[in-house]
């Protein structure tokens, strides 16, 4: 069991944007009534040296155990509900708040809980996590099959939901690897340089069209 004040909400990995009082209230009426609930599921995270103990899932019951916990002299046990069960995501893991990917698996996490009980992510919160994954990881170091099954959608409506971004990420990352190799780059230093493997420099290098390379040799002779 853990102090229900000792729970951390950060809004920038929890998913979903907008909370149903609804949902708080039914709770609350439900856990009076001798309901008993999941645990909520927790992570430590550390910013700037201190770790918190981080919300992954769990907000509604949180907030019910919470209002449950005010009502003070309307009933006897009250102090029951000012600590609640709970899960780590990872026990035996302190996630750095500084480390981009890492705090990213944990919002994806947060959505792939989700997907089994309480208010579900609605279509656009999911493509915006979806696109928010794929815009700070250049280097596809979460992979769309890891995105599709956190969000509970195919591989191909990831794919068409990040298309743009990719598209864009890719285009500046060829441009490179045609400039570096112009310099006399082994593919092998290429890759090591922008971090991809040397067959997907050497695909690169196959595949640019040609009206692409001569613009890009008369650039470089300017």
């Amino acid at each position: 069991m853990i102090d229900i004040n000792a729970i951390h909400y950060d809004k920038d990995i929890y998913p979903r944007k907008q909370h149903s009082n609804k949902t708080v209230n039914d709770y609350a009426e439900s856990i009076l009534s001798g309901a008993k609930f999941p645990e909520i599921e927790l992570q430590q995270v550390q910013y700037n040296g201190e770790v918190k103990n981080v919300l992954v899932d769990g907000w509604h019951r949180w907030k019910a155990y919470e209002q449950v916990s005010k009502q003070g002299d309307l009933f006897a046990n009250a102090d029951d509900f000012k600590s609640i069960g709970y899960v780590y995501w990872k026990p035996d893991e302190v996630i750095d708040s500084e480390n981009v990917v890492n705090m990213l698996l944990l919002k994806l996490r947060a959505a792939e809980a989700n997907k089994g009980h309480g208010d579900r992510l609605k279509t656009d919160e999911k493509r915006l996590l979806a696109e928010e994954t794929a815009e700070k990881t250049p280097k596809e170091e979460i992979t769309q099959k890891k995105i599709a099954d956190s969000l509970g959608v195919t591989q191909k409506t990831i794919s068409n939901w990040i298309a743009h971004i990719r598209g864009r990420q890719n285009a500046g990352r060829d441009a490179t690897i045609l400039r570096l190799s112009m310099l006399g780059w082994t593919q092998e230093e290429i890759g090591e340089n922008i971090g991809v493997n040397k067959s997907t420099v050497n695909r690169v290098l196959q595949n640019i069209p040609i009206s692409k390379m001569q613009q890009e040799i008369q650039s470089f002779l300017e």
